[in-house]
């Protein structure tokens, strides 16, 4: 896909252990066709925390690689998390 992806996962990544990568779709598993399902580029790695806000859609990637935050996450949540609003 966009090659700040791999920065933007390697980033986040470099906080947790190599065993607790998560490979997310972008794009969900059930909304994809067969060729997206298996697109490579249709994937990032995140660390627990923050794919677990991404796949409940509180959190997003614009094109340039910025993170898009939700309204509905408290600064106190982001704190918590390591996440700079």
């Amino acid at each position: 896909m966009i090659s700040w992806m791999y920065s933007l996962s390697t980033f986040f990544l470099s906080f947790s252990s190599v065993r607790f990568r998560i490979s997310s779709h972008i794009k969900s598993w059930k909304e994809s066709d067969n060729l997206e399902r298996l697109d490579v580029e249709n994937g990032i790695l995140l660390s627990p925390n923050v794919d677990s806000l991404f796949d409940k859609h509180l959190i997003s990637f614009s094109d340039e690689g910025q993170m898009l935050i939700s309204n509905k996450i408290s600064e106190d949540v982001l704190n918590q998390l390591g996440i700079d609003k």
